[in-house]
């Protein structure tokens, strides 16, 4: 009866605040890992379970080709012919985009946009959150994303007035609301296809960056719709000749993903084992607050003897230790929301960039009840011990040895409970370990650079006018030799390719040697003088690029050891022309340059890929729009970034001014991934192995706490002190053995 539940209610919370200190302890540990589920609940539940916010996102689909380097986008030129031949949908649009340069709203300012072709928003079905979006065919439009026109255009007037984004100024024709982020969470506007800026990037057959974005039609599966996309991809692009070995290995074939996996696949695992992290958090504070209430029985067994003595039953004993447990576990599990309230925000702003869908990530109504349903398995799990003690437990005999010593099964079961947490907590700790050895190993692991004493900037000159393709060849070298006056920089050069994030242009070359006549894929990097030596590249033999080379008008290549290796497996390269010719970027130079020097491989594509065969050229030979300006000082090269920044405005005012990182964060931020994973499971297993010695600590008192008369006893039929200790000592010393054997086997 509810009277009967109240008054069991009323007698916990007597019984528990005669023992404050045991029951703020027990509050305060099962708190912290309630608090931790909640968090990693609420971010597991946003960015996995939460539903997109786009009309049936079951039915919505990513198309893509997948090749021997990857995957990658369609032709832009084979967008219509794709949307015309896909069968399986009921509507198709198009994406791709980069960064590009926003001026007009104050300083030029570099953003990524999003360049769509067809009923982009119409498929995806999210209204905008002021205006009207344009008709799939209109022309001169963007549509801005609600944070970055909060930063810029936060009055409502802004709409229809012009910004220029690239290469062209557009009308601003709608707003779309903070939580529409697709395609990438950091996306800042979106512009159509048929737009200048769009155009300038080209949709050259070869330039493969776009992707179909789908509906399915209703009852239509993602296999069909994979059976059809295969379909379209045999008709445009027969199969390659069977005879030709070299042609077959660039066979594409492709990639039908269900649009919730394109956005949180690669968080998935991540997510699910910090998930297993914490519940395994939540079931060491468990077994420590049940370890204590187990002491607790026994330090009250001589009350519950008498009270059954008078003629209470056991299960009135149960109902009152699990009324008990009830009190605690509410508790706690109300401070462990606040916690999980503050873990949460904290998770937000630490993973900005790193997780999606952080914008869904809210401690609501469904973490709410999944935090009920773990208080009320607290509950379970917390008053199941001490409650199987009451019941089991031979109360008469608390009449015969008041005390003498503590109860064996007791004990038994403590141990168990402490030897429960300790294996928990190594298995934690063996996980972390495994993960911070990884990572150790990626930092340790030869890269091809030096990245101490190094800053890095990105010089974005692709999408506007003002820099064109032989425009960009002396305004680099106007910074580059702004830069290298500073003082304290040792070495200063712009590459259109960065280690460890950034990877060269990859193009396939056939190779014709005295052995065979095959396809190799190559990278090819075009660098100024003093890019390798800044980026500190190792030379191999001949020499690096100098400036004399760009006076003399000589053009001239560089070779990585891999690119050497493939290029010219039989003879040595210095000295002679390569065997591929570089793109007609800029007139009047040779597009055949002589090698002069092999340096070492570099890994470009990330610190635990394969370092990729590398061309270099000079930047005069094939200047990109996208240049990375490294600078190598003499000391603390971040206290050169306002030095790098103003060089840069001196140079050329239209040029957006550069945010200036070190190669280190560099590095830290291409490893963001495993990053991710380390931090929470070092927490995780620091917390669970503290709790868990914290149990063995408080069980050991609570041990001799209860052995206080055998002990005296002990002492007086000759016992010594540094016997008793190291009686005692022993048996923490088996059960945490016995714990550690279990973590780790």
């Amino acid at each position: 009866r509810m009277s009967g539940f109240l008054y069991d209610l009323r007698l916990g919370a007597r019984s528990l605040l005669a023992t404050r200190w045991t029951t703020a302890a027990a509050v305060l540990i099962l708190a912290l890992g309630t608090g931790v589920n909640t968090s990693v609940l609420a971010v597991a539940y946003g960015i996995l379970l939460r539903p997109l916010p786009y009309a049936e996102p079951s039915r919505l689909v990513v198309v893509a080709l997948q090749g021997e380097g990857g995957e990658s986008g369609l032709p832009g030129a084979e967008v219509d012919e794709w949307r015309q031949r896909l069968r399986a949908v009921e509507r198709v649009a198009a994406y791709s985009g980069g960064e590009f340069t926003v001026r007009g709203l104050g300083e030029p300012r570099v953003v990524r946009v999003a360049l769509v072709k067809g009923d982009f928003f119409g498929l995806l079905g999210v209204p905008p959150e002021r205006g009207r979006v344009p008709a799939a065919d209109a022309e001169d439009w963007v549509v801005l994303g609600s944070s970055f026109a909060g930063r810029a255009l936060p009055d409502a007037g802004a709409l229809g007035r012009y910004v220029t984004v690239g290469q062209g100024a557009y009308t601003v024709a709608a707003v779309m609301p903070g939580r529409f982020t697709f395609p990438w969470d950091e996306v800042s506007a979106w512009l159509p296809t048929s737009s200048r800026t769009a155009l300038a990037v080209g949709e050259r057959r070869e330039a493969r960056s776009f992707r179909l974005v789908a509906r399915l039609k209703a009852g239509v599966s993602v296999e069909q719709a994979r059976e059809d996309a295969a379909r379209v991809l045999r008709e445009i692009h027969p199969p390659a000749n069977a005879k030709d070995p070299g042609a077959k290995r660039f066979e594409l074939r492709a990639v039908v993903t269900p649009l919730e996996q394109v956005l949180t696949g690669r968080v998935r695992p991540i997510l699910s084992v910090l998930l297993a992290a914490a519940i395994i958090v939540l079931l060491v504070s468990c077994g420590n607050v049940a370890s204590l209430f187990v002491g607790r029985a026994v330090m009250r067994r001589h009350h519950l003897a008498v009270r059954l003595a008078l003629g209470a039953s056991r299960w009135r004993l149960v109902r009152e230790i699990l009324a008990e447990s009830l009190l605690v576990a509410a508790t706690a599990s109300v401070a462990g929301v606040w916690i999980g309230f503050a873990l949460v925000r904290l998770v937000v702003r630490a993973a900005a960039g790193v997780l999606p869908r952080l914008d869904a990530v809210a401690v609501d109504l469904p973490v709410l009840a999944a935090s009920a349903a773990v208080a009320f398995l607290i509950t379970l799990l917390c008053g199941a011990a001490p409650a199987l003690h009451a019941v089991r437990a031979d109360f008469a005999g608390a009449f015969r040895t008041q005390g003498a010593t503590s109860s064996r099964p007791a004990r038994r079961l403590r141990a168990v409970l402490v030897v429960s947490q300790i294996a928990l907590a190594i298995v934690l700790l063996a996980g972390a370990g495994l993960v911070t050895r990884t990572v150790v190993k990626l930092l340790e692991q030869a890269s091809g650079f030096q990245p101490g004493r190094a800053v890095t900037a990105r010089l974005v000159m692709s999408d506007t006018t003002t820099f064109s393709a032989t425009s960009r060849i002396p305004l680099v070298r106007d910074v580059t030799e702004r830069v290298r006056r500073l003082p304290g920089v040792e070495a200063a050069g712009v590459g259109s390719a960065l280690p460890p994030r950034v990877a060269p242009l990859m193009m396939g070359v056939r190779v014709k040697t005295e052995r065979s006549d095959e396809f190799q894929a190559i990278t090819l990097a075009s660098v100024t003088p003093g890019y390798l030596q800044a980026i500190g590249a190792r030379l191999v033999r001949g020499r690096l690029f100098q400036e004399a080379d760009l006076d003399m008008g000589r053009s001239v290549a560089l070779l990585s050891e891999s690119a050497a290796k493939h290029l010219s497996p039989s003879k040595d390269a210095i000295g002679r022309p390569l065997v591929f010719p570089l793109p007609p970027v800029v007139a009047g130079r040779n597009r055949k340059p002589e090698v002069i020097g092999i340096v070492g491989d570099i890994k470009y594509a990330g610190l635990d890929s394969k370092s990729l065969a590398t061309v270099y050229v000079l930047w005069a030979d094939l200047p990109a729009g996208l240049g990375h300006l490294v600078v190598r000082g003499a000391g603390d090269a971040a206290a050169l970034a306002p030095s790098v920044q103003r060089a840069v405005r001196e140079a050329d005012p239209a040029l957006p001014v550069p945010e200036v990182k070190t190669l280190d964060d560099e590095i830290l931020d291409s490893i963001r991934d495993r990053r991710l994973r380390l931090f929470p499971a070092l927490g995780f297993a620091i917390l669970a192995l503290a709790v868990a010695l914290l149990g063995l600590s408080a069980s050991m008192s609570r041990a001799v706490a209860e052995r206080r008369r055998e002990l005296a006893i002990r002492g007086a039929l000759g016992a010594t002190p540094a016997g008793t200790l190291r009686m005692i000592l022993a048996e923490a010393a088996v059960v945490t053995a016995i714990g550690l054997t279990a973590g780790l086997a």
